[in-house]
């Protein structure tokens, strides 16, 4: 999911990487384990390019992800990016449940700004289509299943 940078989580072995681009100045690029960053990089303020690694050594369930903020104007919402997870050891994925209702915030918080705000779209039809598939992924996000 992502409002403008480009973000890509890779794995080889127990060797996790994380790298991301953008055309403004990338501010942090973070490598999730469960919701909780277990590597970091914060950018220098010029740097539009970002690159993190990690090593997971325990057998534990769990999933991993990769996230992403962005320089932004004063007017925007915070730019940023989250890959979907990796899900570790074939066994069912690890809820959590204060991320999930985190991200449910967030991202209704980003559907807000973007009703208020002058995005434009070809058709009425599509700016219909943009928000009616927002509102399901907040639905989903803020359901407490899977």
């Amino acid at each position: 999911m992502t409002n403008g940078p480009l973000v890509e989580l890779s794995r080889e072995g127990s060797t996790f990487t994380a790298t991301a681009a953008f055309y403004r100045p990338l501010l942090r690029l973070e490598i999730v384990r469960n919701g909780a960053v277990i590597a970091s990089v914060t950018g220098d303020e010029r740097r539009k390019q970002l690159s993190v690694t990690a090593t997971l050594s325990d057998a534990e369930s769990c999933w991993v992800a990769a996230r992403v903020t962005a320089q932004k104007l004063a007017d925007e919402p915070d730019i940023q990016a989250h890959t979907n997870p990796i899900y570790l050891v074939g066994r069912n994925p690890v809820p959590v449940p204060e991320a999930r209702r985190g991200l449910a915030a967030r991202w209704k918080a980003e559907l807000d700004w973007y009703r208020s705000g002058p995005l434009e779209f070809a058709s009425e039809a599509l700016r219909h289509k943009f928000f009616q598939d927002g509102e399901q992924a907040l639905e989903v996000l803020s359901s407490s299943g899977r």
